[in-house]
C-alpha cells in the first residue's frame, strides 16, 4: 500500500514537472522579450536603427544556419512557399523592426513595451475592418478601452522621455504603425508555416529579412558609431537570445501549454519591460500617461479572455 501511495506521489511529482517545465520555457521567453526594448536602447547608442536590424538578423541567420546544417535540418522551400517566406522576411524582419528600432530611437523603451502589448486587439480590429470577422460588442468595447489607453499614453507628455514631444509622438506613431506591419506578416506567415519545421521557416525569413535590410547599410553610413562593449552586448543579446533563443523557447512552452495561456503571458511583456526601462533606463510613466497604462493593459487582458470564450 505505501508502495502504491509512493508511486502515484511520484507519479504527480513527475507530470506536474512536465507541465510546468512548458510553462516555465514560455515565461522565459517573455522575459526575454520584454528585455528586448531595453536592450534596443542601449544598442541604439552606436548602431542606426537599420543597421542595428541588419546585424542583428544577421548573426541570427549565421547561427541559425549552422544549427540546421549540423543537424541536417537542411531543406529548400517550393518556389511559391519561397516568395512567401520572402514576404514574411519583408514584414516582419525589415519592416517590423525597421519601424520598431526608429520609434525606440524616438521613444521610451516604457512607452514600445505598452504599445506592442496592444498588438493583438490592433490585429482584432484590423481582421474586421479587412476581412469582415465577426466582432462582438464586448471585444469592441475593450479595443476602444485600449485605444484610449494610446491617447493618453501618446499625446500627453511624458517625463521619462529624453527626446522632444514631437519626436516622441513621431516614435510613438511609428510603433503603432509597427503593430499594423506585424499583422501583415502574421497573415502571410500562417500561409505556409504548417509545411516545414519551424526552424527553417524562421531561417528562410531572418535570411530574406537581411536582403531586404542591405540597402540601409549605404542609406545609414554616416550614422554608424564605434560601439563600446554595452552596444555590442546588447546587439548580440539582441541576436542570440531574443531572436533566436526566445523565440524557441516559446515553441517549446506551447507544446505544453494552452494557446490563451500563452497569450496571457505575453501580458507580461509591457509589464517587465516598464520595470527593466525604469531599472535599467531610468525612465517612468507621467501623470496621466498611468492612466493609459492602466487602460492598455486592462483593454488588453479583457480582449484576450474575451476571445479565449
Amino acid at each position: 500500500m505505501q508502495t502504491e501511495y509512493c508511486a502515484e506521489q511520484a507519479g504527480k511529482r513527475a507530470f506536474s514537472w512536465r507541465k510546468n517545465k512548458y510553462l516555465l520555457a514560455a515565461t522565459g521567453a517573455v522575459c526575454i522579450w520584454s528585455s528586448s526594448f531595453v536592450a534596443t536602447k542601449f544598442a541604439l547608442q552606436a548602431f542606426p536603427p537599420l543597421g542595428l536590424g541588419f546585424l542583428r538578423f544577421l548573426l541570427a541567420v549565421v547561427f541559425l544556419g549552422a544549427g540546421l546544417f549540423f543537424c541536417r535540418q537542411w531543406q529548400l522551400p517550393a518556389w511559391q512557399d519561397l516568395r512567401r517566406l520572402a514576404a514574411g522576411g519583408f514584414f516582419g524582419v525589415m519592416g517590423y523592426f525597421s519601424l520598431e528600432n526608429t520609434g525606440l530611437h524616438d521613444s521610451s523603451a516604457a512607452d514600445a513595451a505598452l504599445i506592442v502589448a496592444a498588438y493583438p486587439l490592433m490585429s482584432v480590429l484590423l481582421e474586421w475592418l479587412l476581412y469582415k470577422k465577426q466582432l462582438s460588442a464586448a471585444m469592441l468595447w475593450w479595443i476602444l478601452l485600449a485605444s484610449a489607453g494610446m491617447v493618453f499614453l501618446i499625446l500627453l507628455p511624458g517625463a521619462s522621455s529624453q527626446s522632444s514631444g514631437t519626436d516622441r509622438l513621431t516614435g510613438d506613431l511609428l510603433l503603432l504603425l509597427a503593430g499594423i506591419v506585424w499583422f501583415f506578416y502574421n497573415q502571410v506567415t500562417k500561409t505556409v508555416v504548417h509545411r516545414y519545421p519551424l526552424p527553417v521557416v524562421t531561417f528562410y525569413q531572418f535570411f530574406f529579412g537581411v536582403l531586404f535590410f542591405l540597402p540601409a547599410i549605404v542609406w545609414e553610413d554616416a550614422s554608424w558609431k564605434e560601439p563600446a562593449a554595452a552596444e555590442l552586448t546588447a546587439l548580440l543579446f539582441l541576436s542570440l537570445f531574443c531572436s533566436l533563443a526566445a523565440f524557441f523557447l516559446y515553441v517549446y512552452g506551447l507544446r505544453g501549454i494552452s494557446g490563451s495561456t500563452a497569450v496571457l503571458l505575453l501580458n507580461l511583456v509591457p509589464v517587465l519591460g516598464i520595470f527593466l526601462s525604469a531599472l535599467l533606463l531610468g525612465e517612468t510613466l507621467a501623470g496621466w500617461q498611468w492612466l493609459g497604462a492602466a487602460c492598455i493593459l486592462a483593454g488588453v487582458l479583457l480582449g484576450v479572455r474575451q476571445r479565449a470564450d
